[in-house]
């Protein structure tokens, strides 16, 4: 640990690059962790560099076979220093990651930083309304659409969350953003006042819906009670690919053995992805 820190100091960052990769090694995740704890200094260098990173542009060392030339990037230094300094839960770096959270100029960065204030600090209402902040206002769709994504699972009893989900539903200017926020209100709150008016099919802008949002919209609103306002809109619809799908709904509702049958494979299948995601953003990456 001492050697790696070291020949980061002198530039060379691959070693604790690498180290920091090692995320199916417990111990060596626990090494990082205390030798950070003990020492705040190296802790603060890594903090400088993230915002050096931003600035100027950063050769690392290309001839290590275990890494992906994707990870020998500024960005991807970035990253996995945002992860090392976030093993030292303080106020100190929760300070500094809502500040990378907000103004780093890469979106990647950006996003490991309010993803990990999401794990850290989702009880921190402060931090909270601030990453509401960023899934509503940050420039980069795919950002904001994650940070939701995990506000929604972690802290979905909170009314400040379902508010906010509500108000991506009914009218995010991105159509991914929109879509999730929309099937979340009509999974998990059909008890909100406003609900109705997310699946209302009179126009509400200059181009009508595609497919894939009437697809969505259906989806949603099969998944709450308004089963006449689903038959009806079901009924309605053109496209042969979405009347396609409303039929396996329909199919699964009149069959609760399939459709819990179904529900399983789809919550494993969701579970595993996350999965294994979590495990590429514990380090810089593995080689590919």
């Amino acid at each position: 640990m001492a050697e790696a820190l070291a020949a980061w100091r002198s530039e060379r960052f691959a070693p604790f690059l690498l180290l920091l990769n090692r995320y199916l090694v417990p111990v060596e995740q626990a090494t990082i962790t205390a030798w950070l704890q003990i020492h705040p200094e190296d802790v603060r260098m890594l903090m400088r560099d993230v915002r050096r990173f931003s600035d100027r542009t950063l050769t690392l060392e290309a001839s290590d076979p275990r890494y992906s030339r994707r990870y020998l990037t500024p960005v991807g230094a970035q990253q996995a220093a945002l992860r090392a300094i976030a093993r030292v839960p303080t106020d100190e770096t929760r300070e500094f990651l809502i500040g990378c959270a907000q103004d780093l100029p890469d979106d990647a960065p950006r996003e490991t930083a309010a993803l990990l204030l999401v794990t850290l600090w989702s009880n921190d209402p402060s931090v909270t309304t601030l990453l509401l902040d960023i899934a509503q206002h940050d420039s980069a769709p795919s950002l904001r659409l994650r940070v939701i994504r995990e506000l929604s699972l972690v802290c979905a009893r909170d009314p400040a969350v379902r508010e906010t989900i509500y108000r991506m539903a009914a009218g995010d200017p991105d159509t991914g953003v929109r879509l999730f926020a929309l099937r979340w209100m009509g999974q998990w709150w059909p008890d909100h006042p406003e609900r109705a008016s997310l699946f209302d099919t009179e126009p509400q802008a200059d181009t009508p819906p595609t497919s894939r949002e009437r697809l969505v919209r259906l989806q949603a609103l099969a998944s709450g009670s308004d089963r006449t306002e689903w038959e009806r809109q079901s009924a309605e619809e053109t496209d042969a690919e979405v009347r396609a799908q409303m039929r396996r709904v329909r199919l699964l509702r009149g069959s609760p053995e399939r459709a819990a049958h179904a529900v399983f494979h789809d919550r494993l299948s969701f579970g595993l992805r996350r999965l294994l995601k979590a495990r590429r953003r514990a380090g810089c990456g593995p080689a590919e």
